[in-house]
């Protein structure tokens, strides 16, 4: 069962305070296909993100214990004010704020692992909302910049077997299975550690032969072993 608490957090940007929900603990019993983790009760991965309610600044805790230079603080204001105007007055959902992390971790550099691991996680929360047309777009967003940090070679190679298999898995999920094709094979090629790594071998293969909803459904325990 997933508990949370509230949180005072100071925004970087404009030094707005506010009050905001974190997780206290949580209790997951599988993963899905595409890596969202499955608990009990309410998920926990919409509190991971927090979204400053008068600049709309958006990250994690630790984005909010950023000392920012104001060259940058200025983009993000920018970019922050066109999402507000556009989103309306109203807390941004979940979604959302993963996405307006997204744009947020660009402007301040973050690898692009990071970002779309940021837009794959927006689209689990647009998933859970039923909003189906954004949840596409955004594994779109996501699938483009797990792939930059491939081509890059950014992307540290303990994650290259995982960002390769979930570039397969959002591929497949929007219906380009051939294109999807070539990543999960590729999964095998890019592990570091087989024992450690052994569910994403196993994932990978799953899903190019019979695809699964969720890791539970083929591997015991957790999904991860």
């Amino acid at each position: 069962m997933t508990t949370i608490f509230q949180r005072q957090l100071t925004c970087p940007v404009c030094g707005t305070t506010f009050s905001t929900e974190v997780i206290a603990s949580t209790n997951q019993f599988d993963i899905a296909t595409d890596l969202k983790p499955l608990t009990v009760g309410v998920p926990f991965y919409p509190f991971l993100v927090h979204t400053c309610p008068n600049c709309y600044y958006s990250g994690s805790e630790e984005d909010f214990n950023l000392q920012i230079e104001e060259t940058t603080a200025d983009r993000l204001r920018a970019e922050m004010e066109f999402w507000r105007r556009k989103l309306g007055p109203v807390e941004p959902a979940p979604a959302h704020s993963y996405m307006l992390a997204a744009f947020c971790a660009l402007i301040l550099g973050k690898p692009h692992y990071v970002v779309g691991d940021l837009f794959l996680a927006a689209s689990w929360c647009a998933d859970d909302d039923a909003l189906t047309e954004f949840a596409d777009h955004l594994r779109e967003e996501a699938v483009e910049h797990f792939k930059r940090a491939l081509e890059s070679g950014e992307a540290p190679h303990a994650e290259r077997a995982r960002i390769c298999y979930i570039i397969g898995e959002l591929l497949r999920r929007l219906g380009r299975d051939e294109e999807a094709r070539p990543f999960f094979e590729r999964v095998m090629r890019e592990v570091v550690d087989p024992a450690e790594q052994e569910w994403l071998i196993k994932g990978a293969a799953r899903q190019l032969s019979n695809p699964a909803e969720r890791f539970g459904e083929f591997m015991r325990g957790d999904g991860l072993g």
